[in-house]
């Protein structure tokens, strides 16, 4: 039986700076898949956010308890053994557009938000996508 049909949301387009994506509301799809692309010889980490609130939370702002949101460790596609720690994130520094363009895995289980964090920038330009599907 083939995929229903999926969506896919656009979180950052060439981004040239730190910064936040806009909060992406889970509820609708069961997996979930970001993809991203970087710029030959991209200097910048990206990290992965979600929260289980049923508002969102602000993600640009420090963690609180009327602010609840944490990093999320995900599995990269690529080599899933293991995943990435939420807390370090992604470090994109490759001498190949080949090696910055990845697909992770995001557990959404009991999460309600998900965003990206563009964390440290010094090169390049960003481009990140979350696409949701059900089976």
């Amino acid at each position: 039986m083939p995929r229903q049909k999926f969506k896919e949301f656009n979180l950052f387009d060439a981004a040239t700076a730190t910064g936040v994506s806009e909060a992406i509301k889970m509820d609708e799809f069961r997996h979930w898949t970001l993809v991203v692309s970087a710029t030959l010889n991209s200097s910048l980490t990206f990290q992965f956010q979600g929260s289980v609130m049923d508002d969102a939370p602000d993600f640009s702002a420090a963690q609180a308890i009327d602010n609840l949101w944490d990093y999320l460790h995900v599995y990269d596609k690529n080599t899933p053994a293991g995943g990435i720690d939420g807390d370090t994130g992604v470090t994109l520094n490759n001498d190949s557009v080949a090696n910055n363009t990845r697909q992770y895995r995001v557990n959404n289980d009991h999460l309600t938000w998900f965003s990206l964090e563009i964390s440290s920038y010094t090169d390049g330009a960003f481009t990140a996508y979350l696409i949701g599907a059900n089976d």
